[in-house]
């Protein structure tokens, strides 16, 4: 006999999932879980509401300082950028000048157009990065803000 390819397990579909996410986020304030969850884990285990708390509070802290890093580090890297953007000006104006020196006016041409247009192709890239670039995002929030939507 020839098993059926049927699933054996009744797995909940996709909306099934997505309402069920929904309500678990909404009974949950940010990153603590709702407050019978809460009253429940104090009558099994006193104290532990207390635990609860600084566990998160030296999660946001920490959250905090990464988010706090990753910003220093995006402006570090922009500034970086803007220098190199400036050496390599100075770079391409060098080299024209010099081209055009020695008598090679066509080359101190190309020299200067395609630099500067390398240079601004660069500075288009970085402008439409900077906006993906600019935080670093949460999956929580993300998850939250899709499913209260619907």
């Amino acid at each position: 006999m020839r098993r059926s390819n049927k699933k054996r397990f009744n797995r909940p579909t996709q909306p099934q999932q997505q309402e069920g996410m929904q309500t678990n986020m909404n009974n949950s304030f940010g990153i603590l879980p709702a407050p019978g969850i809460l009253e429940s884990y104090e009558e099994i285990s006193p104290g532990s509401v207390k635990t609860i708390i600084s566990i998160v509070k030296s999660e946001q802290d920490h959250r905090h300082r990464w988010e706090n890093s990753y910003l220093r580090s995006m402006v570090n890297n922009y500034r970086f950028g803007q220098i190199l953007i400036f050496i390599l000006s100075i770079m391409i104006i060098y080299a024209a000048i010099s081209f055009v020196s020695i008598g090679e006016n066509l080359m101190a041409i190309f020299v200067i157009v395609f630099g500067f247009a390398f240079l601004a192709i660069v500075a288009l890239a970085n402008m439409f990065n900077k906006k993906e670039a600019m935080r670093p995002q949460h999956n929580h929030n993300r998850n939250f803000n899709r499913n209260k939507k619907k």
